[in-house]
């Protein structure tokens, strides 16, 4: 069983098989944390050309809220650089 709350790759949130993971850029060059830069590649996210967009995809969700919670902390502390 996977921690998903402590995941630090798509691929070990997502419980994706050797295979599939063998298949996938975002593992191939180590970028699972952001993986949907790579997700509209030609040989991209083999989830996504299954039909699951990054927009439905748990792992985008999460880290995307994740995104947005340290930017609200940021801005509560004082410390947001634009």
């Amino acid at each position: 069983m996977v921690d998903k709350e402590n995941a630090k790759n798509c691929w070990e949130f997502m419980e994706c098989p050797k295979e599939l993971q063998e298949k996938c850029p975002a593992y191939v060059y180590e970028m699972g944390n952001e993986c949907w830069f790579l997700a509209k590649l030609e040989d991209g996210c083999p989830r996504y050309k299954t039909g699951e967009g990054c927009i439905d995809c748990p792992w985008f969700l999460k880290k995307g809220q994740d995104i947005i919670n340290n930017l609200k902390i940021k801005r509560k502390s004082g410390k947001e650089n634009m």
